[in-house]
């Protein structure tokens, strides 16, 4: 890894959610309620350069190799996770609200830990995993075949303070990364267009804050305010299948680190673009 701060952060993540979920609403003339609850399970695994005193020294006085690594592989765990919604629909206009309530996953795995030229130990290891609670409120208008929508969300992730891998059997702190993330806010617009019955083209531009802030950056963790904008189209297959691709493209706001509290501190300068493909299928009966 390159010697700066990036080298002391995370170097490499793989996190997988898999969501089996069900839902039940009822509707009142123009007004539907509704609630989904959803079973999770979720992997992650995740490697991290590290010093076992937290410095940034890459050699000992005696200049012998001081870094190490600490590596959590597979780490499972599940979850119940609930939502529940309401909307108004007014003709041309639709109004809808939806609270998601927060979420802690306890995450168990193997950690592999290996500092300077000692052996490598490993331990039986568990990491919370903090989802945060979420008030969505969205305004929708369609006029012909154009639908307006505008979004604001309010994302309560003061819930993370730390993030931190202990050892199972003796609860000895293998890994701690201080977070103390704020509260968040995000404003999204979306236009979507029916060519077609089934044939529509989908855009959305937003504006989301980060939830770190400066003095808790880690690099590579999308930490800062963000400007995203989307295009995308859905396509009829057969009469009860259809694909929708989309296009994302997400711009963070750069920042200077200046006072960082991390350590090794993560003082410096940090630019970040980022492009995703998606594609999913939708089977109707």
């Amino acid at each position: 890894a390159y010697d700066g701060p990036q080298r002391w952060s995370a170097m490499s993540t793989f996190m997988l959610l898999v969501n089996y979920a069900a839902g039940m609403s009822l509707e009142y003339g123009p007004l539907a309620v509704g609630a989904a609850l959803s079973y999770v399970d979720t992997t992650l695994s995740t490697i991290k350069a590290a010093n076992a005193d937290k410095s940034d020294e890459l050699t000992d006085p005696d200049g012998e190799l001081k870094e190490g690594r600490v590596f959590l592989d597979d780490a499972v765990g599940t979850e119940m996770s609930s939502t529940i919604g309401a909307r108004l629909d007014l003709d041309q206009l639709e109004i809808g609200y939806a609270w998601r309530l927060p979420v802690t996953y306890q995450l168990r795995g193997k950690a592999y830990v290996l500092y300077s030229n000692a052996p490598e130990t490993t331990a039986n290891a568990q990491v919370q995993l903090q989802v945060a609670e979420s008030h969505l409120l969205s305004v929708g208008y369609t006029e012909n075949e154009m639908r307006f929508r505008i979004e604001y969300e309010r994302q309560l992730w003061s819930i993370m303070d730390n993030q931190e891998i202990i050892n199972i059997d003796n609860q000895q702190e293998l890994l701690l990364l201080e977070r103390n993330f704020r509260d968040t806010n995000a404003y999204r617009l979306r236009l979507d267009y029916s060519i077609s019955e089934r044939v529509q083209l989908n855009t959305g531009l937003s504006y989301e804050e980060g939830a770190t802030p400066e003095e808790y950056h880690e690099p590579g963790l999308a930490e800062h305010d963000q400007l995203e904008l989307g295009v995308g189209i859905t396509l009829p297959l057969t009469d009860s299948l259809s694909l929708n691709s989309s296009f994302f493209y997400q711009y963070f706001y750069d920042r200077r680190v200046s006072n960082s509290r991390q350590s090794p501190s993560t003082d410096g300068d940090y630019t970040d673009q980022r492009q995703y493909m998606t594609f999913n299928l939708k089977w109707s009966l």
